[in-house]
């Protein structure tokens, strides 16, 4: 009876869960990775199918490509609880949005700054706001030629900071 995203959406975001919600209680032997597809273009999209209560769910196992079609489909091979097959296939295209990748905007010191306070704290200001878990020692990292410098990394707002344990 309907689907999420709508057929025809635009801007879904790429890491959607496609779902769709049937009239009636449905067999869920019959609801699988066969049954319910996903494609872009002519590639298929891997994810996991599960279903509850009327609703049949694609989890895809990678965010989807930013700015492409999508044609999801659930096939006449699956049944209701008393056993009775849809008559056609369901079938519906959703566009993803398009993501523009964060950037770094600015540095302090600046690229190639000399003459830098052999206390400061470096910091990288990112384009829009970041995920916190993914701004650490292995993601923001200082070296003094081939050597890393050990440091502590925080991170606020859109910026993030490596504060050296010693002075430079």
């Amino acid at each position: 009876i309907s689907s999420d995203p709508a057929n025809n959406a635009t801007n879904v975001s790429p890491d959607k869960t496609v779902t769709a919600t049937f009239s009636v209680a449905m067999d869920p032997t019959t609801i699988n990775n066969t049954t319910f597809t996903l494609y872009r273009g002519t590639t298929p999209v891997a994810g996991i199918v599960t279903y509850s209560g009327t609703t049949a769910s694609f989890n895809p196992t990678e965010n989807l490509v930013s700015g492409a079609i999508y044609t999801a489909t659930i096939t006449n091979a699956v049944k209701n609880a008393a056993g009775t097959s849809m008559v056609n296939n369901y079938v519906w295209t959703f566009t993803t949005a398009i993501v523009t990748p964060p950037t770094v905007i600015s540095t302090d010191p600046a690229n190639n700054a000399t003459n830098v306070s052999p206390d400061k704290t470096v910091t990288a200001t990112f384009s829009v706001p970041m995920d916190p878990t993914t701004i650490n020692n292995t993601t923001f990292t200082l070296y003094r030629g081939s050597t890393p410098v050990a440091g502590i990394v925080t991170y606020s707002r859109t910026t993030a900071s490596f504060n050296p344990t010693e002075n430079l």
